[in-house]
């Protein structure tokens, strides 16, 4: 979901949250994210888990369904 979406009209939102996956212009890609099970996360260097930049720490925090959810209701609240 990005600044330029369409987020008019009464459906703009049911619309959004429902098909976010289905805008054109992004290749071949799933409609839904993948789901992803993992719940120990692997670094080579402990000093890796504090940085942010690297990716999740933990499984169930900010695989791709927890980012696409993040986003989705970042979008609901404004």
């Amino acid at each position: 979901m990005t600044a330029s979406d369409d987020t008019t009209g009464p459906r703009a939102v049911s619309t959004r949250l429902i098909a976010s996956a289905t805008r054109k212009g992004q290749g071949r890609r799933p409609v839904n994210p993948p789901v992803e099970r993992a719940s120990t996360m692997l670094s080579d260097h402990a000093r890796d888990l504090r940085d942010a930049s690297l990716g999740p720490t933990y499984g169930i925090e900010d695989l791709s369904a927890g980012q696409a959810l993040n986003e989705a209701l970042a979008y609901l609240e404004g």
